[in-house]
């Protein structure tokens, strides 16, 4: 699994410093990312044929970060549903939530 330095290889430097780093704010090795920067993300791990196998959604209040214990998963090989999933999850987490939510993915390490 990628943990949050991993996504260096794959990012561009200007979305990865976007990122929200969890570990400063609850001690996780995730990065998070508001809507519009999540779904960058998700493609070039599309692009790259990584499987998505979940992610975790926390929510962004006067740059605190909380656990929101939202969350959902995928089980299997095929990268292209898994990337269908989380677009699906987290395109419906942000039409019924608003724009206060940072979004993380559990992705295959290649």
């Amino acid at each position: 699994m990628l943990i949050d330095l991993d996504y260096l290889d794959i990012l561009p430097e200007k979305l990865f410093k976007r990122g929200f780093f969890l570990r400063e704010y609850i001690g996780v090795y995730e990065i998070g990312w508001k809507y519009s920067d999540i779904m960058e993300v998700l493609i070039i791990i599309k692009e790259n044929k990584m499987i998505v196998f979940g992610g975790d959604v926390y929510e962004l209040n006067n740059n605190k970060i909380t656990i929101t214990y939202d969350s959902w998963s995928f089980s299997g090989n095929d990268f292209v549903k898994s990337f269908e999933k989380a677009i699906e999850y987290i395109d419906n987490y942000h039409k019924n939530n608003g724009d206060n939510f940072i979004y993380s993915v559990v992705v295959e390490k290649r």
